[in-house]
């Protein structure tokens, strides 16, 4: 053809290291392949095992299913009777329970009429408060000084133990100065008990505090024969608070308190009877609304044990349904199993020969990949025809005749071992001719490291 093609040491450099390059990379594309047909074998290997397990599974799981129906219909009877006792009890609740509500709703109202006519008296209970807190120490310090205090405070004192039922002086004829205003007045009056007020209740520190604890706690304990003691007292016409108040501060206060005392006992005279009426039917409501409690705790008991029941009939429906799930779930499952190992029963076969086959394809990788980076290092320049004859009577019988092992079919599908259809597919999409000489022009092009001469399949030589 009178073409002229060298060859340099730098192209025998580059023809070892695409034999490098391609080696690694084939063996690596085997490694990967034989690890996944080993992979892919065990995996069947292990489904089939799984599959025997499954079904080991699935006998257990189905005699746990017919347990758990059984157990389930002994606790829906259990549950059956409880909801009957519960419902017993509930039916024996509501009737003490309206009985109970009839009752309340009639202590609800008499209360609200004792409290009316309570609140009737309050002002009273103001008023002595009052009286109490405008009393100083000071006031009461300057009580236990006098040496002969007026008689006006004598009485008040007299009141003050009346109604605190405090031990008083032996009743015995006195007389007392006492008026409105500049008019005094002698009259004979009880002796007053002030001396053993002064050494005993006014000297007590707690005297202002037990006033108040008597206005708050014991005002109710006042009865009509202490008011009668102290009619004597009140029925005078100078026993009066501005009276008081020209005598002492304190027994301005004092006398308020008194008077206050008296008229609240007056104003409550009305409301004890209803107050004890009112205990009474508090006391037979409290009778039955212990009766409400006790059938109330029976039929929470009942419910409690109703409950329980309910919790564990739903537990054993909730376990049932698990162990449903749980078997439908090994049934499925071992169904896909055994389909998908059915279905590749064959692709075992063929994984199982290509197993076997991988470590000789390894060991002719030596001679194919020399072939081909002969190829693509040294046929650039030539056409097809003598492409041919330098790989099949030159290199192909060159490696044979040295004993390099390589594949059977290199020869004629070295195309293939290079590159694969797929990368084929794409360069003729994008244009490259399907001709042979085109394809292995492909290769040469992509796969030489360097810029290679080729033979254009269009000219005419």
């Amino acid at each position: 053809m009178r073409r002229y093609a060298y060859q340099t040491p730098k192209s025998f450099l580059s023809f070892l290291e695409s034999y490098k390059g391609l080696y690694s990379a084939k063996l690596t594309e085997l490694n990967t392949k034989e690890t996944n047909v080993n992979l892919g074998l065990k995996k069947l290997v292990q489904g089939a095992e799984d599959v025997e397990k499954m079904k080991i599974v699935l006998a257990q799981e189905e005699v746990k299913l017919r347990q758990a129906e059984e157990d389930s219909n002994i606790m829906l009877s259990k549950l059956q009777v409880s909801s009957m006792e519960a419902k017993k009890e509930s039916d024996a609740v509501s009737i003490i329970k309206e009985s109970c509500e009839r009752d309340a709703a009639q202590v609800s109202g008499e209360k609200k009429s004792a409290e009316a006519d309570l609140a009737k008296a309050q002002p009273f209970l103001d008023e002595a408060e009052r009286a109490a807190q405008s009393i100083k120490p000071n006031d009461l310090n300057e009580l236990k000084k006098l040496a002969k205090p007026t008689d006006i405070i004598k009485l008040v004192f007299d009141c003050v133990m009346i109604l605190r039922m405090q031990g008083m002086a032996k009743i015995e004829k006195s007389s007392i100065t006492m008026g409105i205003g500049k008019e005094k007045k002698t009259f004979d009056f009880i002796l007053d008990s002030f001396p053993l007020a002064k050494g005993g209740m006014l000297a007590d520190s707690r005297f202002l505090q037990l006033l108040f604890a008597f206005s708050k706690h014991e005002k109710d304990n006042i009865n009509e024969e202490t008011i009668e003691f102290m009619m004597p007292y009140l029925e005078l016409e100078a026993f009066l608070p501005e009276v008081a108040k020209n005598a002492s501060k304190a027994a301005e206060g004092l006398c308020c308190w008194v008077r206050a005392m008296t008229f609240y006992h007056d104003a409550s005279k009305i409301v004890k009877p209803k107050l004890e009426a009112l205990a009474l039917a508090a006391g037979r409501l409290e009778v039955a609304q212990a009766q409400l409690d006790g059938a109330e705790a029976r039929m929470q008991k009942c419910q409690d044990k109703l409950n329980g029941l309910q919790k564990d009939f739903e537990d054993q429906m909730a376990s049932k349904a698990q162990i449903e799930a749980n078997a439908m779930a090994t049934k499925n499952k071992m169904e896909q199993a055994t389909a998908l190992i059915d279905g590749l029963g064959g692709e075992q076969l063929r994984w199982t020969e290509d197993s076997f086959k991988f470590a000789e394809t390894k060991s002719k990788l030596i001679g194919d990949c020399a072939a081909a980076c002969a190829f693509v290092s040294y046929c650039g320049p030539f056409d097809q025809s003598f492409r041919n004859y330098l790989v099949k009577d030159k290199f192909i019988k060159d490696l044979t005749a040295r004993g390099i092992p390589m594949s059977d079919d290199i020869k004629d599908d070295m195309m293939s071992f290079i590159v694969d259809q797929g990368t084929i597919g794409d360069w003729t999409q994008q244009g490259l001719p399907t001709d042979p000489l085109s394809i292995e022009n492909g290769i040469l092009v992509t796969r030489s490291s360097r810029f290679p001469l080729l033979i254009d399949p269009r000219a005419r030589l």
